[in-house]
């Protein structure tokens, strides 16, 4: 996901003159979808995946479903370009901390998917089109960031939220980001090959993949062929192929090609084939590289500007520092997960939670003691009810024993008319998760997240 500057006030004529109609499809006008295509780069605005306009993969979707808010069915600003699969997992899902959600305003303005009262909902999905902290240094960098394996990763809640939301995780995204990275590594391989061996064309040639269009572009060909040609400046070339054309707004997955970028060692510096002597000349031509790129960045801004990020910079690292300070015992902490043959998916999901936030996790089909762990997470349906809770006895026998141990139940099923009674045994010495106090368990991904997340925030 990246931002997308959207002009509110260039409304398409569709839209113009029937602001206050609740349930009309001029939304879904060719005149909105144009634009919007064009605005998008002819891109979903969750997925970043390129969507053919021509076909039906191309949907509009509403930020804040219309089902929920129908008097924003045809507000331009709560329109989003995205593909049919992002449109079909986000549904009428959107989670907020507000406790109600906001009714139809009786100001215009406030209709605007950037304006204070609506922003007052405190949504936890985010949007594109809602501008992030310096949105051309870091996009949603914030929030979402990936590995060098193209896995997606939520840095913040809403993040979590985003990505489980729109199952940003599906394993086409999966595939085809990494297919990105491996289609990276050759080719900086080839460039790498050329600066520090300098071998002849013809050598280069040999290893240039035959169906070289599944894995180069044109310019990552003219990138190589500069690299023969230039006496100087090579690391330069490379760097900025990296910075520059790699993140043209028209291609997929522009976050993850900054993610490249800004973890340059981390995705690509890793291989037990470059030498100590080359990483460290590779590491001191990006470091240079950087500075270089900074000290354009201060060049355009105000000596104002510059004082005062320097100043939001460093009280950020020290908030950073003494947190991690105080998180250092925290971070010990092993959590347990319990589960089910049918909540395997829950489980996986509250384990990336928990490794993104630095925790130890043992898993109750790894072999795992309990009795090594501090937190036990019971994933409670009613399969768990018939044929698991001697793992959530075991719990309870070492909670007798240790009182700091904590046993945490989220009661979740796939069926949400169907109430699962809880054991007062359990009730008594548990902490107990579900939609409500009669008992009916949590449904969607999102709540589940938002559980996981609260373990871990009530670690104290």
């Amino acid at each position: 996901m990246i931002y997308i500057k959207k002009d509110y006030n260039d409304i398409p004529k569709n839209l113009e003159k029937n602001q206050n109609i609740e349930g009309s499809t001029k939304y879904n006008s060719t005149d909105v979808k144009n634009k919007l295509f064009k605005i998008y780069n002819g891109k979903c605005g969750y997925c970043e995946t390129i969507i053919d306009k021509s076909n039906s993969w191309a949907t509009i979707d509403h930020y804040r479903p219309k089902k929920e808010y129908p008097f924003l069915c045809l507000e331009w600003s709560n329109l989003i370009y995205c593909c049919q699969k992002c449109n079909s997992c986000k549904h009428d899902k959107f989670p907020i901390e507000l406790k109600d959600r906001q009714k139809d305003p009786k100001n215009k303005k406030d209709l605007l998917a950037n304006s204070d009262y609506l922003k007052q909902e405190n949504p936890y999905l985010l949007n594109p089109e809602i501008q992030p902290e310096k949105p051309e240094v870091n996009d949603f960098y914030k929030h979402l960031e990936f590995d060098n394996q193209g896995k997606i990763i939520g840095k913040t809640y809403e993040g979590e939220v985003s990505i489980d939301v729109l199952k940003l995780y599906r394993d086409e995204l999966q595939i085809k980001r990494m297919n990105l990275i491996c289609n990276t590594e050759i080719f900086l391989f080839l460039c790498l090959m050329i600066i520090f061996e300098e071998p002849d064309k013809e050598e280069i040639t040999n290893l240039i993949p035959d169906n070289v269009d599944f894995y180069f572009d044109k310019e990552m060909l003219s990138v190589i062929m500069k690299l023969f040609d230039s006496k100087v400046n090579k690391f330069k070339i490379l760097f900025d192929w990296f910075f520059k054309y790699n993140i043209d707004l028209k291609r997929e997955f522009i976050l993850l090609r900054k993610c490249m970028f800004y973890k340059f060692k981390e995705f690509f510096l890793n291989d037990r084939s470059i030498t100590d002597k080359k990483r460290h000349t590779i590491l001191e031509a990006y470091d240079e590289y950087l500075d270089d790129i900074n000290q354009d960045n201060k060049a355009n801004s105000s000596q104002n500007e510059i004082s005062n990020n320097s100043h939001i910079e460093k009280k950020s690292v020290i908030m950073d520092n003494s947190y991690y300070e105080n998180k250092k015992i925290i971070n010990k902490l092993k959590y347990y997960i319990s589960f089910s043959e049918k909540t395997v998916q829950n489980a996986d999901k509250a384990e990336r939670i928990l490794t993104n936030n630095k925790k130890t996790v043992l898993r109750s089909d790894s072999s795992n003691e309990i009795a090594s762990s501090d937190v036990f997470i019971a994933i409670y349906d009613e399969n768990y009810k018939k044929n698991n809770c001697t793992e959530l006895d075991k719990a309870l026998n070492i909670k007798n024993k240790k009182k700091e141990f904590r046993i945490i139940i989220i009661v979740i099923s796939n069926d949400d008319k169907k109430k699962l009674g809880i054991d007062e045994k359990y009730k008594n010495c548990c902490e107990l998760y579900d939609e409500s106090e009669t008992g009916y368990p949590i449904v969607d991904d999102y709540t589940f997240v938002e559980v996981i997340q609260k373990v871990i925030k009530n670690e104290t």
